[in-house]
Parts: C-alpha cells; structure tokens; sequence
C-alpha cells in the first residue's frame, strides 16, 4: 500500500495507492470491497446455478437417447424474480461481514448443488414415465410428460429455486429478509394469480388466448376474468400432486446430502490450497 504522495518507485510496485494519503480510509476500501465480492457470491450463484441446471437437463436426454422433451418456460420464475430481480436487489445490500474461503469455491460449489437440486425433480419425473410406460416406449414418455408433467416441473423447478433462495439468503439480515418475503409474495402471486402463463407455456398461453379472442379487449376480458381462478390447479389429478410432494421430498434430501460431497469434491481436486486471505482483521478497531 503506498500514498499518492510517495515516491515513484513505491508507487510502481504497490497493489493500492491511496489517492488522499490518508490510511485512515482504509478501512472503509476494505468494507467496501467486503460488500462487494459477497454480494457478487450471493448474486453469481443465483444467475449460474439455473445455467448448471439447464446443463443437466440437456445431457440427460442425450444420454437416454431421446428427444429433447423440456422447453426453458420450466424456469420462466426462477428466470425473471430469482436470478434476475433478486439478484439485482442482493447487490446492493451493505454486508461488511469477513470474507472466507475461495469466492469460485464459494460460487461453484453453491452453484452446482443448486444447480443439480434443480434438476432432481426433472430427473425423477423421467425414471417414473419411463417405470410407468417402459424404457423402450419413448412416445408414451414424450406424450406423458409433454402433456401431464411440464406444469408440475415447472411447480418443481420454481419450489426448489425458492429453498435455494432460502439457503443462500441465511443467515438472515433485514435487507435480505425484505428481498426474500418480497420474492416470495411475488412468486405466490405468479403462481396463483395466473398459473397457466408461467407453469405452462406463456407463449403459446397467449398465442391461443389471443387467436380465441375477436379483439384485444375481449381478451384483455378473458385473461381478467382467469385471475385467481385456479383452473389448472383444480385440473390436477392425485397422481401429479402425489408426484409433485414425492419428488420435491426427495429431491431436498439428496440436496442437503449432494451438497456436502460437491464441496468435499471441489476442496479436495481444486481448491486444497490455503485460502491466501490473513488471520488479522484491519477493521478491527483494536
């Protein structure tokens, strides 16, 4: 560290030059740099992990050798409030808490349980059409869940995205209690208001309203007349809703397991090396 005020050659090796050769402001550099990199954290890992989860759902078909069965509306929630509201809102909260560890550890491996959490109830719901109509009859699995199971992924996806919400908001301050209530009451709005734009498929949702209707205000009438009405959740039969609560149980087990080996898996083959972060705090006031 040198000061703007010192000799040149001082200055040419430094990493950070205090402009107002004043180390009494270095306190606030480093509080500053501490809300920035865990924002980033937080932030980075809700934008990656829908990428790590979208990965897993295109080698999954390619691996079975079948067609590709799912469209990217599965994660039109998680897309729009959590990976880019809530991850914009995130970055601007004050967090002067101590940095620890590797950020890319930090990121990657929050990222990449959350990511596979995901996926789990996609992964589920293809083994069971599969037991249910056999392995070799891949019409019967493409017509089943093209046509019974995408609401419920879409449920599945969106449900999980908000416990993962849940986990990378804790420990709770009240910046990120407000953003996760927020996100919250947002997505059940979404959810209960107008199911059928967001668990389905919003454009082809409002292709057939817009097609059905003679003018745009009968259909601005029709959509109206939809809110809250709870069709499609009232067209569920038991076995999605047994699938659904199945599924989401499961798949929250084996998040919490897989998480601890993803991370016991990243320490050991790329980050075994000692975080080069000192033990001495310079905010601390003693």
């Amino acid at each position: 560290i040198a000061l703007a005020n010192g000799a040149a050659a001082t200055k040419n090796i430094s990493n950070i030059i205090l402009m107002d050769s004043d180390f009494s402001n270095m306190k606030a550099s480093v509080l500053e740099g501490r809300r920035v990199i865990n924002n980033i954290q937080r932030s980075a890992t809700l934008f990656i992990m829908k990428d790590i989860c979208w990965f897993f759902v295109t080698l999954l078909p390619l691996i079975l050798g079948i067609p590709h069965l799912i469209e990217p509306t599965v994660m039109t929630i998680t897309n729009i409030i959590l990976s880019g509201l809530c991850a914009f809102l995130l970055a601007f909260e004050p967090d002067s808490t101590r940095i620890s560890g590797s950020f890319v550890k930090n990121v990657l491996g929050k990222a990449i349980s959350a990511g596979f959490f995901m996926f789990l109830p996609i992964f589920c719901i293809y083994v069971y059409a599969f037991c249910k109509f056999g392995v070799g009859n891949v019409e019967g699995v493409k017509a089943f869940i093209q046509s019974d199971m995408i609401p419920i992924m879409s449920l599945c996806v969106t449900i999980s995205s908000v416990v993962i919400f849940y986990n990378i908001c804790h420990p709770f301050t009240k910046y990120r209690r407000f953003v996760f209530i927020f996100a919250v009451a947002v997505i059940l709005l979404l959810l209960l208001g107008i199911p059928e734009f967001f668990l389905i498929n919003g454009t082809e949702f409002m292709n057939s309203l817009m097609s059905s209707c003679a003018s745009l205000g009968e259909a601005i009438g029709k959509l109206w007349g939809m809110l809250f009405s709870f069709e499609i959740y009232k067209s569920f039969t038991l076995e999605q809703w047994l699938i659904t609560a199945v599924f989401l149980i499961i798949s929250l087990v084996l998040f919490y397991i897989s998480d601890r080996i993803i991370m016991r898996v990243l320490n050991v083959t790329m980050f075994n090396k000692k975080p080069l972060i000192d033990d001495d705090d310079p905010t601390d006031e003693n």
